[in-house]
Order: C-alpha cells, then sequence, then structure tokens
C-alpha cells in the first residue's frame, strides 16, 4: 500500500537496490532495475555517468567529473587517496564467492578478480586500485 511518499518501486514492493560504480556494467544493471520499478540509488565517482540514468529518473549526482582522474592516469599517476588492488581484489574475491553460492554467472566478476590479483601478483597490491589501467594498457 503506497502511502504516496513511496516511489512507484516501492509502492510496487520491488525491494530498494544500490549500484556501486556506472561504468558500462553497473549503468547497464542501473537502468534495467530502474525499468523494473526498483528504487536505484547510485554511486560514482564521476557526475556524468548518471547523466543518462537522470532521464529515466531524478538521481543525484555525486561527484567530480573525473577529469582530475583521467589525468593522473595518463601521466601514469595513480592517486594514493583511493581504494588499493588489494582491497578490491577481495571485493572482486567475494563478488565471485558470493554469486557461485547464489548460482549467478561469475565470468565477469572473475575476470575483474583476475586483473585484481595479476596486479597482487605484481607486487603492486598496495597501489591505487587504478593500476589496474597501468595493466591493462600493457596486455596484462
Amino acid at each position: 500500500m503506497s502511502d504516496g511518499n513511496q516511489s512507484p518501486g516501492t509502492a510496487l514492493g520491488r525491494p530498494p537496490v544500490t549500484v556501486i560504480g556506472l561504468g558500462p556494467m553497473g549503468r547497464a544493471m542501473a537502468a534495467s532495475l530502474l525499468r523494473a520499478g526498483h528504487p536505484v540509488t547510485v554511486w560514482n565517482r564521476t557526475v556524468g555517468c548518471a547523466d543518462e540514468l537522470q532521464s529515466l529518473t531524478a538521481i543525484p549526482s555525486m561527484i567530480g567529473d573525473g577529469l582530475d582522474l583521467a589525468r593522473s592516469l595518463e601521466a601514469g599517476e595513480h592517486p594514493g587517496h583511493l581504494s588499493t588492488a588489494r582491497m578490491m581484489g577481495a571485493t572482486a574475491n567475494h563478488i565471485v564467492r558470493t554469486s557461485e553460492k547464489a548460482g549467478v554467472d561469475t565470468r565477469l566478476p572473475a575476470a575483474v578478480e583476475a586483473h585484481y590479483d595479476q596486479a597482487i601478483a605484481a607486487g603492486r597490491g598496495t597501489e591505487n586500485w587504478t593500476v589496474l589501467y597501468e595493466l591493462l594498457k600493457a596486455g596484462g
């Protein structure tokens, strides 16, 4: 039963979902969830990624445009104030294991986990997760 203050998804009894990261996969998931009537909250470091979704619903933009990060990556600099490759690798591992238990296809998260494992094996686990950019550029 809707009291008029709930979002349409909540009124339909659909559980709210938060999507962290609005790269191609995150945007697609958030858009699908919105179309299915779920109340969706998003978080992303760059504002522009949420623009496409704002046409589906009013999603607040939370962070800067990402140009500074892009410039740093292109210069081979990896800011240390973001998550480390080791921490993000642990997160990826958790997603893979949880997906396995839930019977969800693990090919994509396993591929992401493999990149973090490669960074850690190369001795770069304490660096910012953006070190993956260097490894991918090098063909890794």
